[in-house]
């Protein structure tokens, strides 16, 4: 006698869809592919500007960079990273979804060496080529932050508001100190109060030259016995104290009774 045929098995049951999912991928729409690197050309252009600075020449400069191209204005650019904006838009460039027109557009917003750096290089499209040189300076050294003499300063509109494009400008690391922009500041006859109060004190009350800081000291402290003890008590402080602005301290002189001095041991 035959055994009994066991029962069969249950077909396998398939997992209920989640409503509303889908569950086949289709190919990403044209719009939606374009959409992402326009929005990243877009992004690129709220980010700070670069500023491109030269260093005042030295025998010891010119003996690192001589025969070399290091002080041409793009690699200027370059030496602080500061090409890293202009270098992605050229990547997007080559990307086949982005629009040529997000591009364009993000072209005008570029510092001029940034346009002028893309000339430069030979793996970018042409028409991103042509497009940036057309708003390319046409000379790159007319983009640089250079350290003028006030010869040269007496001859630009606004002398002030080039002492201060140098206090703006970025660190520039082997090439660029801010000790050369303070000692730049200091020595031009164009410089003014505004100029002086974004100094660090000690860089100002230091110099050999007391007709720097002394009138703007008599004029805060004047003859107000409590403000020239704010300012002996401002200028007991040590190597290890915070460092201040000349501003900071004027400020400390003209409101002794605000509190202690901003310049106070660090923990």
């Amino acid at each position: 006698m035959r055994p009994p045929r066991p029962p069969a098995l249950p077909a396998p049951q398939q997992r209920a869809r989640a409503p509303g999912r889908r569950h086949r991928r289709g190919p990403v729409p044209a719009q939606h592919q374009h959409h992402a690197p326009a929005k990243a050309c877009a992004l690129l252009a709220t980010l700070e500007q670069p500023a491109v600075v030269s260093t005042p020449p030295s025998p010891r400069l010119a003996r690192i960079t001589a025969g070399t191209d290091l002080l041409s204005p793009v690699r200027l650019l370059e030496h602080n990273y500061q090409h890293r904006r202009v270098a992605a838009l050229a990547a997007l460039a080559g990307n086949p979804h982005t629009p040529h027109t997000a591009v364009t557009d993000t072209l005008p917003t570029l510092h001029p060496l940034e346009l002028a750096w893309i000339g430069h290089q030979n793996d970018v499209p042409d028409w991103l080529h042509t497009a940036a040189a057309a708003l390319a300076p046409a000379d790159d050294h007319d983009a640089v932050l250079r350290l003028l003499t006030d010869d040269e300063l007496d001859r630009h509109p606004d002398p002030a508001a080039v002492l201060q494009s140098w206090l703006d400008a970025p660190e520039s690391e082997g090439f660029w100190s801010r000790r050369d922009v303070y000692r730049a500041v200091l020595d031009s006859r164009h410089h003014t109060l505004h100029h002086l109060r974004q100094l660090p004190a000690d860089e100002i009350l230091t110099r050999n030259e007391p007709a720097l800081a002394l009138p703007h000291l008599l004029a805060y402290c004047g003859t107000q016995p409590e403000r020239w003890k704010a300012l002996l008590k401002a200028l007991d402080y040590g190597p290890t104290d915070q460092k201040i602005t000349f501003g900071e301290l004027l400020d400390s002189i003209q409101d002794p009774a605000a509190g202690n001095s901003p310049l106070q041991k660090t923990s």
